[in-house]
């Protein structure tokens, strides 16, 4: 049967083809090695990467992305019969639950496979030209989340500044909430996927150096074009900025806000734990596909360990890091 070492086989002769680079990610003492194999797929996911200044010796990991226009190669045929790219979510039945976890994606021609107990993954793509649009602001997102999950290090659909996980649906305020405190001065990690590590005090470290602005967001805070290269947009009409020079790498955190937008900020108002899962999955699931029960098992023992609130945000952005700063400075249980 077919292995993850037989798709690391393609990837290597594939490097052998053309340029390739390695990177190191990391989430405290855990590094990931990412071996980016192609022109276009590191032009495209480089950028996205807030990588470590050195590569380790030792990476608890490595992941390989890798395409087949240019390098001529082929991935090997995958261990599943062909009707299995027809499931939801684009999973693969059998492979969303560890040791081994794949995902596909037809229109991009892409498919992502990972086996936990070799350490290794790869993400193929037919043409590095074509690659879903997500990929250029949160690249190998699911590679990157299992491989990291299966060492304690989780990547959460969670905003991170001021020592406070800031979460919610689309258009909640996530990003703007987050990106105005970063403009503030506050610490921040991310605007969008952080990774989350439990230990005696809940931490969040930083994988993406870009952040996602949209124009009603970058009118209300201006000054992120002055902190951030431009990055382009993306397929949604959003401003991409690498904003690694105000990235936090690692910040304890003490607190959960879902944002909700508003006439005016207002005071937090505390959550039961209960229901602030129940918002927290139903959208941020969306984006997360295989490992579900290890990411719920993570909201969930964040929310025992920290308190809970909803924000009302509104357009007096000076009041918001204010709030959030007061939630982060406060002592959390263990």
């Amino acid at each position: 049967m077919t292995s993850v070492a037989d798709f690391v086989a393609a990837a290597e002769t594939a490097r052998e083809r053309v340029p390739g680079v390695a990177v190191d990610v990391a989430a405290g003492d855990l590094r990931v090695r990412v071996e980016l194999i192609g022109e276009d797929v590191i032009a495209t996911l480089r950028r996205g990467l807030f990588a470590c200044e050195d590569v380790s010796a030792d990476p608890a990991a490595t992941i390989f992305a890798f395409e087949s226009a240019a390098s001529g190669v082929m991935p090997p045929k995958p261990p599943w019969p062909a009707q299995s790219f027809k499931g939801p979510r684009q999973e693969i039945p059998g492979f969303t639950d560890p040791p081994q976890l794949a995902v596909y994606d037809l229109e991009h021609s892409t498919l992502a496979f990972y086996d936990e107990d070799e350490g290794a993954g790869v993400q193929w793509f037919r043409d590095g030209t074509q690659m879903a649009p997500g990929e250029g602001g949160a690249p190998l997102r699911n590679l990157l989340r299992w491989s990291m999950g299966a060492h304690g290090a989780h990547m959460l659909h969670l905003a991170t500044a001021g020592g406070v996980l800031i979460g919610g649906p689309g258009g909640a305020g996530k990003s703007t909430t987050s990106l105005n405190c970063a403009m503030a001065g506050l610490d921040f990690t991310s605007d969008d996927f952080s990774v989350v590590t439990l230990g005696e005090r809940p931490t969040a470290h930083a994988v993406y150096a870009c952040i996602k602005v949209t124009d009603a967001a970058l009118e209300l805070l201006p000054e992120i074009a002055d902190f951030g290269e431009p990055a382009g947009r993306d397929w949604r009409g959003k401003h991409r900025f690498d904003l690694r020079s105000r990235i936090t790498r690692s910040q304890e955190v003490r607190a959960i806000v879902l944002p909700e937008l508003a006439a005016q900020t207002g005071v937090p108002k505390p959550l039961a734990p209960g229901e602030a899962l129940r918002r927290l999955t139903g959208g941020s699931m969306m984006v997360m596909t295989g490992a579900m029960g290890r990411s719920l098992g993570v909201l969930r023992e964040l929310l025992e360990r920290l308190p809970a609130y909803t924000l009302d945000v509104g357009p007096d952005l000076e009041r918001i890091p204010e709030v959030i700063a007061e939630l982060g400075a406060a002592r959390s249980a263990v």
